[in-house]
């Protein structure tokens, strides 16, 4: 969706969210899905890496006070109102929320490191999108001017989005830079997964999963000789993983809310639980599994809770993007881990295994997980649902005029383009002729399609048909009204105002039932993705800010922002750099709300012996 303008003047609410149900998009998705899938499918680019693979040694960074600060950050790129105020505040040299402790206001300071969880840009990646969503809005927040004076670094992993390029682009900024910058931070790692030592004996390790949910052969083997695995290790015991280490794991994706096991052919785990399972036998403490993908916050820890033994499953894909809502059924189910052995396995390596996901209503045996927090709460997740009905006809809603063609412009670009295209199937359906069916057709497959990501029987079953109905009766409704209309049989001139009511009424009506369907999903739970994408929602965004203090506790503290400023103008004040440029770029307009930000959730882990 190019005919982007860059630069100072292009202000954070210029910059709309990804209008998910518009079909240019959905188009320009699936074909860059299919090509990058191809890709992986023929020649995985994650085979190309070269060189030994090496950890980034940061143990002794730590401040004055013996505390080291770093900062987790996920799917960033969507709108610009959102990803701005996210940025402004993980970027600012501390952050005071409206916290007050013992002593007042507590303050945070900014983290040695930023881990960045992928997708950085939305809906699709290449050079356009990387600046317009996530560059310039990371660069126009910063505060301060060149190299960060602190030598602070960012690593990053891939998600989905960022592989519809086969990663062309992220690499570009992040991998084999020889400590370029990013923003202002250094970027030190050489592949699209990194490992990173931290003071007090933990460690942050970064998956790739491509899109073919696994890691693939040489990440698997990278990962093992860390951890001194069979098949060779390093001599220096600062570059390896050792017993009694504790871990943080990031993922591309949050597996454990897919059903335990995770599609693992029988006999051939998935190389990342292959990896787990190393790892546990190892006597190495995998403490926190970290992912985004998924656009809310939950903690999840397991039972019975106890600090020193904990281990924690964590959401955290609230940087930019849409909200995705906390009720849904299919993220909310009971979670287990179980060791899973074969011993008839062909290998040693493929005899055992660590599930994590979730277990629907059957139970079983294993440890399991209870959420602990969810943001936004899942009351006001259920409430925002509501916004479904109209959501069908929004436009990408930069200021509108048809003097300078940008009510066009949003038009093209906004969700309504999909409220118009069920307008056409209406008009096909009618005067389509031989056509006739296939637009029927058409529409059956769209309502089949919309409750595709569902496994619940009524959900995707039932309910598009219920759907498809409502649209069948909206048919008859119109036809019945064009009836009306006093005309001569064959005159062209009916046939083209039969076909503009059809349209037109076809718009409303379909868009209208579409957003009810959604609504009425969103509310039950279901459909968390496609019920919850054509809301748009820019507000619930946060961040995770993590310290290790001097005896080796991580304490972790979510910080979300319920309502982010909608309107911005160019920062005024005295201070610029040295070319002149003032920094953070933007500030909330006037009589428009400013970002206020609360301490959501906290939490600890104790070092485990």
């Amino acid at each position: 969706m190019g005919n982007y303008k860059f630069g100072v003047g292009v202000e954070p609410h210029k910059r709309w969210p990804v209008a998910w149900f518009n079909p240019f998009v959905l188009l320009q998705s699936a074909r860059e899905l299919l090509s990058s899938t191809d890709v992986i499918r023929n020649a995985d680019p994650r085979d190309l890496w070269s060189g030994t693979f090496k950890p980034v040694d940061h143990a002794h960074e730590t401040g004055p006070d013996g505390n080291f600060w770093f900062d987790f950050v996920s799917d960033t790129g969507d709108g610009g109102n959102a990803t701005f105020t996210v940025a402004r505040a993980l970027l600012a040299e501390e952050l005071a929320p409206q916290e007050t402790g013992a002593s007042g206001t507590v303050v945070f300071p900014r983290g040695k490191i930023l881990y960045l969880g992928g997708d950085l840009c939305y809906p699709s990646a290449n050079v356009q999108e990387y600046q317009y969503r996530f560059l310039e809005m990371f660069e126009g927040a910063r505060s301060a001017q060149g190299a960060d004076p602190d030598g602070r670094s960012a690593y990053a992993i891939p998600q989905n989005h960022d592989w519809f390029d086969s990663i062309s682009t992220f690499k570009r900024y992040f991998v084999h830079r020889n400590n370029g910058e990013v923003c202002g931070l250094k970027t030190p790692q050489t592949r699209s997964y990194f490992a990173t030592r931290l003071p007090q004996r933990w460690w942050v390790l970064g998956l790739d999963f491509a899109l073919a949910g696994d890691i693939d052969r040489g990440q698997y083997e990278a990962f093992r000789r860390l951890a001194g695995d069979a098949i060779g290790g390093e001599d220096n015991p600062s570059q390896q993983i050792q017993a009694g280490d504790q871990l943080v794991l990031i993922y591309p994706e949050p597996y454990w809310t897919r059903p335990i096991g995770d599609s693992a052919l029988q006999g051939y785990p998935k190389r990342y639980q292959r990896l787990e399972a190393m790892l546990e036998a190892k006597g190495i403490h995998i403490r926190m599994r970290l992912a985004g993908d998924v656009h809310h916050y939950s903690r999840e820890s397991s039972e019975p809770l106890d600090a020193r033994q904990d281990d924690m499953l964590l959401t955290c894909g609230s940087g930019g993007a849409f909200l995705h809502p906390t009720h849904a059924r299919a993220l909310t189910q009971a979670k287990l881990k179980c060791q899973a052995s074969d011993p008839d396995a062909i290998s040693s390596e493929l005899r055992t295994a660590t599930h994590i996901g979730t277990v629907g209503s059957t139970g079983g045996a294993g440890a399991s997980y209870v959420r602990q927090c969810a943001y936004p709460d899942p009351a006001d997740s259920r409430a925002l649902s509501r916004g479904n009905v109209l959501s069908l006809f929004k436009f990408a809603w930069n200021s509108l005029s048809i003097r300078d063609g940008s009510l066009m412009s949003g038009i093209w670009r906004g969700n309504v383009l999909f409220s118009l295209l069920l307008g056409a199937i209406y008009v096909v359906t009618v005067f389509g002729g031989p056509f006739t069916s296939m637009a029927y057709l058409a529409l059956l497959g769209l309502c089949l399609g919309l409750a595709r990501e569902e496994s619940d029987l009524f959900a995707k079953w039932v309910s598009p048909v219920l759907h498809f109905a409502g649209h069948t009766l909206a048919l008859l409704g119109i036809h019945g009204l064009v009836a009306m209309v006093p005309a001569t049989a064959g005159s062209p001139m009916y046939a083209i105002l039969a076909g503009f009511v059809y349209l037109i009424a076809g718009s409303i009506g379909g868009g209208l039932i579409t957003g009810v369907y959604l609504w009425v999903m969103a509310r039950g739970g279901w459909m968390w993705n496609n019920a919850f994408s054509p809301l748009a929602c820019e507000d619930y965004k946060g961040f995770l800010r993590f310290r290790i203090d001097a005896e080796g506790t991580l304490t972790g503290y979510f910080f979300g922002c319920d309502k982010v400023p909608k309107q911005w103008q160019c920062n005024s004040s005295d201070q610029a750099g040295p070319a002149g440029d003032v920094r953070p770029a933007w500030t909330e307009a006037p009589g428009v709300n400013k970002a206020t930000w609360r301490l959501v959730d906290t939490f600890c882990l104790v070092p485990r012996s």
